[in-house]
């Protein structure tokens, strides 16, 4: 629940966002954030089935993406 929480604090401002503001830039920080977004989903989907060590080692890996799309285009 924490980690769909976490999901949707991080997606949907974001999103709702490009209602005022749909500018190109606004658009591809939209789109890096909800792709990043998906690993804590991918996290919360592979806690629910009991996989906790899996789930911990996709969070890990959220700082490298982070880092990943600041120097690479996302979309």
């Amino acid at each position: 629940g924490v980690l769909i929480a976490g999901y949707l604090a991080s997606v949907l401002p974001v999103q709702a966002g490009l209602r005022t503001l749909p500018d190109p830039e606004n658009v591809r920080r939209a789109v890096r954030l909800s792709i990043l977004g998906l690993i804590p989903l991918q996290a919360a989907a592979v806690a629910g089935g009991g996989r906790f060590g899996t789930a911990g080692a996709l969070l890990c890996s959220l700082p490298a993406g982070r880092w990943l799309s600041s120097r690479l285009a996302t979309s």
